[in-house]
């Protein structure tokens, strides 16, 4: 547990408000913590969820910037990949196995994550606007802490993806926090590979990130690899020509954009071109001996020849602008055949780069999220794994048995009828009844004769004012230890009682109630793991009858806790009470410290009842509002009064 000052949030349960958005816009996300260094989106195998997120298994207590961190993993996940990537293309993309992308898989896989990633987030911030706003924070952390840095000497590869990256989510997603570092990349990118290469990656990775599918955006990637290569072509031949014109003297004019000496122009005369002069000019592939140059195309305009490679003066002339020597003037005919070998080098190396050469910039950015977020480095370490741990849930199963629920219910009746006689007046005494005239109901004779006038509100209907507005979850321990009866049962009749007998009698006793009185309630049991008998939503005739009560396993009451505070999210009741019977110790007391409070900030009242004392001085640590009860009577009045106290 992290004991410094820092302000500390929950953030297994952050998580799940954070899921809660997506069930308030109509999709199901089922979130998994896993043994995987990063996060993951994919269809629900299981059929519980529309997706299932799962995350990198992270410590239960972090600061307020890991739970900021999360938050923008969680958005990022779920509104760019989960509604709009293609989980099968990715796959294909990043196995190599994708057929425009697989002769360079590793920068294959490093282009499509700079696109894709604000592609989808672009798209899914029209049905989550506030995505935005939530992924900007997480990189203004990355950016504070230097996860994204500018360039310092880096390998060419990092140079062109951290300048794709940064000046797309700067320019199309309006992440200002990026805004200085795509400045020093374009400059470092320009220097190195020259204006022309950059300005028509450029081009087509803003129609990239504007495609409508991940298919459309990786077969605009196809493209930009195509682009580099032919660069790189290109200036394979400007070598080869620049070498042709410095000794050979080569009358070879099929290999373009040299400027070959000697060229015949029209009526047969003779071109004579100086090497290196400033007024040299060469003709571009498609010219035929004309002597006229093409007009260069404008910075960011396709300057592709219908052999697919740029306009080769063009590029000439930009490395022109980028060369000077160490006076600042032009370079010569020498130095320039050097830097094209540089340029020629410098996209050989970004073709054949590895993973580890594309920098931080070339991975998703949930990848980047996720390693580097404390939390989830201290969940991966031994010394604090125990604070990552989750309790498995499941739901009540089996096949309905009627006989356990009439036993149910006859235990109930001896545990808690006068209290459950008493709760129900109290819940009448809050709703009130009236009547109203209108179309339907009993029909109100003294108003019969208005029909005859056209008013037909002749019936009279019963409707309920509410005067509360309350829901409740009971969550029973059922642990090995549940099976003790109780040290001082007080009265003879449950003299022979066990601890889970009693809880789960007055649990049923409660629930009885509630479901008479249409107060909206779940019901759950809980060792190692958590089994949800009742939902809110659920049917209590029903589900009484897979009510199963046997108990078995360990106690994971702050576990237990933290999950069952997820059913209250997105409910509005002006009352929402968790009430917790337990005979166990309350488990890791600073995080269920941390649960209490996020308890809180979600207006959820939490309550313990204890089976006896030994665990009281643990619970009075944590600041919990509990009762300890030493017999079967205590345990029902207990459990009854915290509805009771309704106002």
């Amino acid at each position: 547990m992290n004991n410094t000052a820092t302000p500390q949030r929950h953030l297994h349960i952050y998580a799940q408000l954070m899921l809660s958005q997506t069930r308030i816009n109509g999709r199901r996300v089922r979130l998994e913590w896993a043994d995987i260094p990063t996060a993951s989106i994919a269809p629900d195998p299981t059929g519980r969820a529309d997706l299932v997120l799962s995350v990198t298994r992270m410590a239960a207590d972090g600061t307020e910037e890991d739970a900021t961190l999360l938050a923008a993993l969680i958005s990022h996940e779920i509104v760019c990949h989960g509604l709009h990537s293609s989980f099968g293309v990715l796959a294909s993309v990043h196995n190599g196995t994708y057929p425009v992308l697989s002769a360079y898989p590793k920068l294959a896989a490093a282009l499509v994550n700079a696109v894709e990633d604000p592609r989808g987030e672009i798209l899914g911030a029209k049905p989550f606007p506030g995505s935005k706003k939530v992924i900007h924070k997480g990189l203004e952390i990355l950016v504070q802490r230097g996860i994204f840095s500018g360039p310092q000497g880096d390998h060419p590869a990092s140079i062109l993806l951290g300048w794709l990256v940064t000046h797309l989510r700067s320019q199309h997603l309006q992440q200002s926090c990026l805004s200085e570092l795509a400045y020093a990349y374009e400059d470092a990118a320009i220097g190195i590979f020259g204006r022309q290469l950059i300005e028509e990656l450029r081009e087509l990775a803003v129609t990239a990130i504007h495609s409508p599918t991940t298919a459309a955006a990786a077969d605009v990637v196809g493209q930009m690899i195509g682009l580099i290569e032919s660069f790189l072509e290109l200036e394979e031949e400007q070598e080869q020509g620049q070498d042709q014109q410095n000794g050979e003297g080569s009358e070879d004019g099929a290999k373009a954009p040299r400027c070959p000496q000697g060229e015949q122009g029209e009526g047969g005369t003779e071109k004579s071109v100086q090497n290196g002069g400033a007024d040299s000019s060469c003709d571009t592939p498609g010219e035929q001996g004309t002597g006229e140059a093409e007009e260069a195309e404008k910075p960011g305009q396709s300057q592709q020849a219908d052999s697919g490679k740029p306009a080769a003066q063009d590029h000439q002339d930009q490395l022109g602008r980028h060369v000077t020597t160490s006076n600042g003037a032009s370079s010569d005919g020498e130095h320039e055949s050097a830097t094209r070998a540089a340029v020629k080098d410098s996209i050989r190396t970004v073709l054949e780069a590895t993973e580890e050469q594309f920098g931080v910039y070339g991975r998703g950015l949930e990848d980047v999220l996720a390693s580097n977020n404390q939390a989830a480095v201290r969940g991966a370490s031994r010394a604090e794994k125990q604070l990552a741990e989750t309790i498995g849930e499941e739901r009540s199963k089996g096949p309905a048995d009627h006989h356990q629920a009439q036993r149910l219910r006859l235990g109930a009746r001896r545990v808690a009828s006068e209290l459950s006689q008493s709760l129900e007046e109290a819940l009448k005494a809050e709703t009130d009844e009236g009547t109203k005239r209108g179309y339907h109901g009993t029909l109100h004779r003294a108003s019969v004769c208005k029909a005859l006038a056209g008013d037909l509100r002749v019936f009279d209907a019963t409707h309920r004012i509410e005067k509360i507005s309350t829901c409740m979850h009971v969550l029973v321990d059922r642990s090995s230890s549940m099976k003790e009866t109780f040290e001082q049962p007080q009265s003879a009749k449950l003299s022979k009682i066990s601890r889970m007998d009693a809880a789960s009698f007055t649990a049923v006793a409660l629930a009885d109630v509630l479901s008479t009185s249409d107060i909206p309630f779940g019901i759950s049991l809980y060792d190692h793991l958590l089994t949800e008998v009742k939902a809110f939503d659920g049917n209590w005739e029903s589900e009484i009858k897979r009510f199963d009560p046997k108990p078995r396993g360990s106690t994971l009451t702050h576990l237990a806790v933290a999950n069952c505070l997820s059913h209250f999210i997105g409910r509005r009741e002006d009352r929402k009470i968790l009430q917790v019977i337990t005979d166990g110790d309350p488990g890791n007391t600073a995080l269920l410290q941390l649960v209490l409070q996020e308890a809180k900030a979600l207006g959820v009242e939490v309550n313990f009842v204890l089976i006896g004392h030994d665990y009281e001085f643990q619970f009075q640590e944590t600041g919990a509002n509990y009762v300890a009860a030493s017999n079967p009577d205590e345990l029902a009045r207990a459990v009854f009064s915290s509805l009771i106290k309704v106002h």
